[in-house]
C-alpha cells in the first residue's frame, strides 16, 4: 500500500512540474523602466456600467512617462506635460508606447 502511495506522489510531483513549465511558457512579463512611455487601458470600456462606455471611446489613453518603478510591476506615471498621476498604476493594464 504504502509503495502505490509513493508512486502516486511522484507521479503527482512530475504532473505538476509538466503543468508549471507548460504555464511558464505562456507568461509574458511586462517590465518597464524610468523614462518609457506608455499607453494605459481605458477603464471606463472595462467597467460593465453601459452608460459609460461607448462605441467610439478610445482602447488606449496616454501617452504616459514612467518616473518611478515600485516593485512587483507597479509604476508612477507623469503625462508629458508634467502631471503626476499619484496613484501608482500596476502594469496590467499598461503597453509600451512607440514614437
Amino acid at each position: 500500500m504504502d509503495e502505490k502511495r509513493i508512486n502516486a506522489l511522484e507521479h503527482l510531483k512530475a504532473y505538476q512540474q509538466r503543468i508549471k513549465r507548460s504555464y511558464g511558457k505562456k507568461v509574458v512579463i511586462k517590465a518597464f523602466k524610468v523614462g518609457d512611455m506608455v499607453l494605459q487601458e481605458n477603464i471606463s470600456n472595462t467597467i460593465a456600467k453601459d452608460e459609460l462606455k461607448g462605441k467610439f471611446e478610445p482602447n488606449w489613453v496616454g501617452p504616459y512617462m514612467i518616473i518611478e518603478v515600485f516593485g512587483k510591476g507597479a509604476y508612477r506615471l507623469s503625462t508629458l506635460d508634467g502631471v503626476i498621476i499619484n496613484n501608482p498604476i500596476n502594469a496590467k493594464p499598461l503597453k509600451r508606447y512607440y514614437i
